[in-house]
């Protein structure tokens, strides 16, 4: 899901930006500004924990399928191709899973 993970380092840039403004310009610095700051920099991080979770669940149910590589043929388990995320015989990036 590399989508959170992308939504998740916005978030933060973004909270960080916040943080740098209010640090420059006091006068920007309202209760309420913090806290929506304060906010965002919890989404994002949320956000990072969230992919980081969704990541491992897939990867541990890859493990135990079945997959080929597209350039060279090679068929083995996801296991295999998980170490290097790329075919261990050609280091092509073309894998796919098979159904049996």
């Amino acid at each position: 899901m590399v989508f959170l993970k992308k939504l998740g380092f916005a978030l933060i840039a973004a909270a960080l930006m916040f943080f740098l403004l209010f640090s420059y310009f006091p006068q920007t610095r309202a209760p309420y500004l913090i806290v929506y700051s304060y906010a965002v920099l919890g989404l994002g991080v949320a956000s990072l924990i969230a992919n980081k979770i969704v990541q491992s669940i897939q990867y541990s149910r890859l493990s135990n399928v079945p997959v080929r590589c597209r350039r060279c043929g090679w068929a083995g388990m996801g296991r295999d191709w998980r170490r290097s995320q790329c075919c261990p015989e050609c280091d092509s990036e073309q894998v796919v899973i098979t159904v049996h």
